[in-house]
């Protein structure tokens, strides 16, 4: 019971106020990704998930990845991902249509 409120007490520490989340939507990305609530909210992700790419299990140039936008400023876990530098770059140009290279479109075939 007491691991249970103390993962409470974290949580409501790491949600921003409603106030404060139509600051952090407003700003850029590149901005938000330097604010403390990012901060913790990566740090967060780590302990959450681990210190491996979800893909490749690589340990190395770790990256959190926005599976998407939509909670942005008020991320829920199932938000995130953590990949490495290279997953991470494969998976966004998997998103553009007509994008791919051989490679990635092969790495995309497997995560289907």
């Amino acid at each position: 019971m007491t691991a249970v409120l103390a993962k409470i007490r974290r949580d409501k520490r790491a949600r921003p106020k409603s106030e404060d989340i139509a600051t952090l939507r407003a700003m850029p990305y590149g901005e938000y990704l330097k604010s403390a609530h990012w901060r913790k909210k990566r740090k967060a992700a780590f302990r959450h998930y681990g210190v491996q790419c979800e893909i490749c299990h690589s340990q190395q140039s770790l990256q959190i990845h926005h599976r998407n936008y939509k909670r942005l400023g008020r991320e829920k876990m199932g938000d995130l991902q953590i990949l490495c530098s290279g997953c991470h770059e494969n998976t966004h140009e998997g998103e553009k249509p007509g994008c791919f290279d051989p490679m990635t479109r092969e790495f995309m075939e497997i995560l289907s």
